[in-house]
């Protein structure tokens, strides 16, 4: 009896301790999501860069026509290089005193994370406040993707001073 009792409780032990592994992984890649707005925003490019995979790929999903400031699309994919020397770069033209990401609410597993974030600032033609939802996919500790979902005309009127007109 004492045998099955010692194999039951060396189970449970192993059910609690994978059960702990999963959430410390989503805690480990929640706070690897906040952390990475963070640094990013304090223009720590170095060491925003080593959270990310080698294989890193970002996707910003707005796709605007721009009446005016065309030499700055911001829509497409970038790498790891060019999320940092052209995005980035592209955004602090448009944003030029920066952002303030505020996270609202989380959504997250041991593979990735979705987090809802509001924005707020100046843009280039004025008040710029956004809501936001960035999807992290992850590997081994690291981010391997980032897809970026906002309100494409906010970012139309508010930094590419596009007008909104009837169509007829």
């Amino acid at each position: 009896m004492k045998f099955q009792q010692l194999i039951f409780s060396a189970l449970i032990l192993l059910i609690s301790s994978a059960s702990a592994n999963s959430q410390t992984s989503r805690e480990v890649n929640v706070d690897l999501a906040k952390s990475f707005f963070e640094i990013v925003l304090s223009d720590d490019s170095l060491k925003a860069k080593d959270m990310l995979d080698d294989d890193f790929k970002f996707y910003y999903m707005g796709n605007i026509p721009m009446a005016s400031m065309g030499d700055l699309p911001l829509a497409g994919t970038y790498n790891k290089e060019t999320y940092f020397d052209d995005f980035l770069q592209k955004a602090a033209i448009l944003i030029p005193d920066g952002v303030v990401l505020t996270p609202t609410d989380v959504i997250a597993d041991d593979k990735g994370v979705a987090l809802v974030m509001e924005g707020s600032g100046q843009g280039v033609n004025g008040e710029y406040n956004n809501k936001y939802v960035f999807i992290f996919k992850m590997n081994n500790g690291k981010i391997l993707s980032l897809t970026e979902y906002g309100s494409d005309l906010l970012v139309a009127t508010r930094l590419y001073r596009n007008k909104i007109a009837p169509m007829d």
